[in-house]
């Protein structure tokens, strides 16, 4: 059985949910949840992990980060700071927000999506910020926190 496997159940006994429900509040396709479940899909797509960890309230991390294999995302007390990224990602967050007049955003919340977004970022290749996941990023992030209000 797989890291992914292990958490999402055990995060689904604790919310005391099943895979149907997980679906149904995540807008995923029928049985998504249940082929992670029974090993199926063993590398889900970025935008499912984000949809399963949102409904679930945990951190991508607490979903699939392997303990015993070093990954490519670097947990929060060991991030490496690269001023010309973060700056980019921080303009690019202040042209989403402007753009969509945003104006509130809960600090706690704000500073998870900054360092998720700099942590996917750290990932990339070219160590540069892909405005297209950061404006899909902070579009679910935001549609999601506004049905949980």
């Amino acid at each position: 059985m797989s890291t992914l496997q292990k958490r999402l159940q055990k995060k689904l006994d604790q919310a005391q949910i099943n895979a149907s429900e997980l679906e149904r509040r995540a807008k995923l396709p029928l049985s998504a949840a249940r082929r992670i479940l029974l090993g199926n899909t063993k590398n889900p797509t970025l935008e499912t992990i984000v949809s399963i960890a949102n409904v679930l309230g945990c951190s991508i991390d607490e979903l699939v980060k392997e303990e015993h294999i070093a990954s490519p995302i670097k947990t929060k007390s060991d991030l490496t700071f690269e001023k010309e990224l973060f700056v980019q990602l921080i303009d690019d967050i202040k042209w989403y927000l402007q753009h969509h007049e945003i104006s509130a955003l809960a600090f706690n919340e704000f500073i998870t999506y900054v360092v998720e977004m700099y942590e996917f970022s750290l990932t990339h290749p070219e160590r540069k910020i892909d405005k297209h996941f950061v404006t899909w990023y902070l579009g679910k992030m935001l549609a999601s926190s506004e049905k949980n209000i």
